[in-house]
Parts: C-alpha cells; structure tokens; sequence
C-alpha cells in the first residue's frame, strides 16, 4: 500500500480505521461527506490524482439505519454507492475494500459462512448488498481487486448508532444506571471490539486479501450475559426487563475462512473490550 484513500472517515467505523492505518506508519487520505460528496458525480474527480495501481481505496461511506428506513434514504444510498461504482470502473486501482454488513444474511440459518445465502431483511440491508454488487461489476470492469468485509456488531467508544446490545446498555448505564433488555434477553449476537475490526482490516489489507470474509469473532453471548457484564463494570446500574417486540432469534458465525486468513488473531475477550469501553467513557 504506497497510500490509502478512505472514503466515511468521520463515522465511528471510519475513525478508528483511519487512527490504525496511521499507527501503521501508512500515508492516509480521509474523506467524510462534507469534504467529498458522493451524491455529486464531480464531486469524485477530487479521487483522481490519489486513485491508481499503488492505491487502496477502503469505501465506509453508507447512510446507517438511524438516518432512516425509507424508500428516500435507500436512493440517496444507493445514489452514493452507483456514482463510486461510475467513477471506479473507467480507471484500475490496486485494491478496493467495502465494508458491508452482516444484516445481508437471513437469521434463519446458523452457523453463518460466507457461502450462506444472501436475503436482505429490510432496505438498509439492501442497500448493503446492493453496494457489493455494484463495486463488484466496477472492479470486474477495471481490472481492480475487490474485498467485501461484512461486519458484524461493533461496540466500542465513539459509537454513534446506540443500537440494542453493547453500545445502547454501555451508553444507558453511563446515563441512567439502568440497562433495558428485551424479555430475558436470550437473543445470541456475535459482538467484535471497534478496534479489532480496524485491526483485522490493517491485516487483511497487508495480506492481499480479495473476496468476501465476515468479520465476527465466532463467539456469540445472549443481551442478558452482556448486560450483566456492563451491569459489574458501572458502579450502580441495574437490569430491567420490558416487553419484547419480536420473536427470539439467535446468530452465530462460522469463521473458518478468516481465522485461515489471519491464524494469528487474537480478539479482546468481551468482558475486556466492555472494560476498555468504560474506560474510555470515564475519562
């Protein structure tokens, strides 16, 4: 990697990316929405002089389901995601990377692979997925390299999403001692550390890594024991019980092919990364 071009860095994936890729000693050039407009064909002519064979471009840039679910939202992402896929497919680049989601699969299946079925659930999922196909024929057409990470559930400071699970019981606990769960909460989520994600990215990237690889740590834990574990770290904080609002399903992550990729990775055991959050919180 002669630099890396980084495309959402402002968002809580995106930072911690950017803050890894430059531990690494690597020539970083970060973009957010308001310094490089994806929705504005010319505003990508900005890419040019930085996109060509020595380059990695790492695409982050998505509208996150708290922006909306619409019909509208889905367009403007999808928007984002066909003017890059224009713009990518007229010149060839050393690697692309696009960091997709896990809401791609069905909850149905378990264990998940990468050979699992794709079945988007609702329109951020399509969007998603939509984004894999359209890097995918722009990389066919150019020649370039692709590799699709579809990320799990990430928790960890700076969050932004306050979605169920790590991140919303952290955030809850800090702000009222108190931590709802679903029912008894017995749900099974693979949940990975925000720094882990950057660093597998780091050493994906250094590997030459091409496809598609889940980024999950293969061990999944009910909201219940994650809420009891923030529950130990705040002084204070309780767990209360509300309605349930859906059925009870669970997901689990078959992470052969990565830990092929990486043998040597080891990722922040949940109680530490939850540990870790706290600090960072506290301070």
């Amino acid at each position: 990697m002669a630099r890396a071009v980084l495309l959402g860095n402002s968002g809580f994936v995106g930072r911690a990316v950017e803050r890894c890729l430059l531990r690494a000693s690597l020539k970083v050039h970060g973009f957010s929405s308001t310094t490089l407009d994806l929705n504005q064909p010319a505003a990508l002519h900005r890419l040019d002089s930085l996109l060509d064979g020595d380059a990695t471009l790492i695409v982050l840039s998505g509208l996150t389901p708290e922006k909306g679910a619409d019909v509208e939202t889905l367009a403007r992402h999808l928007g984002m995601l066909l003017n890059l896929g224009q713009h990518l497919q007229e010149r060839t680049i050393g690697h692309c990377v696009y960091v997709s989601s896990d809401a791609v699969y069905p909850l149905r299946f378990s264990p998940i692979t990468e050979e699992t079925g794709v079945e988007p659930a609702n329109l951020y999922a399509l969007a998603k997925y939509a984004g894999e196909r359209i890097l995918s024929h722009a990389c066919q057409v150019s020649g370039s390299s692709l590799l699709v990470l579809r990320l799990t559930a990430t928790y960890g400071p700076g969050d932004t999403h306050h979605s169920y699970g790590p991140n919303r019981f952290m955030q809850m606990a800090l702000a009222e001692r108190r931590i709802q769960i679903f029912g008894n909460g017995e749900e099974q989520r693979d949940h990975i550390y925000i720094e882990d994600v950057a660093a597998l990215i780091l050493r994906l990237l250094e590997r030459g890594a091409t496809g598609t690889f889940n980024l999950a740590t293969g061990a999944s834990h009910s909201f219940r024991e994650v809420a009891e574990l923030v529950r130990d770290i705040v002084p204070d904080a309780e767990i209360a019980s509300v309605l349930r609002q859906g059925e009870i399903t669970h997901r689990h992550f078959d992470v052969t092919r990565l830990f092929l990729a990486v043998p040597d990775f080891i990722f922040t055991p949940l109680d530490l990364g939850l540990r870790a959050y706290y600090q960072a919180c506290s301070k």
